[in-house]
């Protein structure tokens, strides 16, 4: 094979549409995104929970931080104080919780939702999860609306 009809081939290669090549493969769309979602329903008093166990952990953080300013040579000691106990003893249940919650869903990450449901509960999921399946999520929707599935 000459070099001219290599170039030929690999070009005509090239030139070939990139919709052949399967992007998800095994499950399709439609019976992934139908089992997220029914996670997601399974998970909503578990979302929630997580939710209330960061805001207690933050608010106790805050404690600490006023409790142990930075900057003042007393941030060293604060392992050892009672605050901080509360605040670690809350941040293990909430992380606990959180990384349930990743567990259950990283299956899903990088795949998209095809349903206005499934998108909005990626993002819901995107907001519990410090942003794991936000941009998914934002992108999901862009190609919703460029397909004219939502209203504008």
């Amino acid at each position: 094979m000459s070099a001219s009809t290599r170039r030929a081939a690999l070009g005509a290669i090239l030139a070939a549409p990139l919709a052949s090549v399967p992007v998800v493969a095994a499950i399709p769309p439609a019976a992934y995104e139908a089992d997220f979602i029914a996670l997601m329903i399974a998970a909503t008093p578990t979302l929630r929970e997580h939710d209330r166990l960061w805001k207690i952990a933050c608010a106790l953080y805050r404690d600490v931080e006023r409790e142990f300013p930075w900057g003042g040579g007393r941030w060293q000691l604060r392992e050892a104080s009672e605050v901080w106990a509360a605040y670690d003893t809350a941040w293990q249940a909430a992380s606990a919780v959180h990384l349930e919650l990743e567990d259950t869903f990283e299956r899903f990450q990088g795949r998209p939702m095809v349903t206005e449901r499934g998108v909005l509960m990626k993002m819901r999921l995107g907001r519990t999860l410090d942003g794991l399946f936000e941009d998914d999520s934002w992108h999901d929707l862009a190609r919703l609306f460029e397909e004219g599935t939502l209203c504008a």
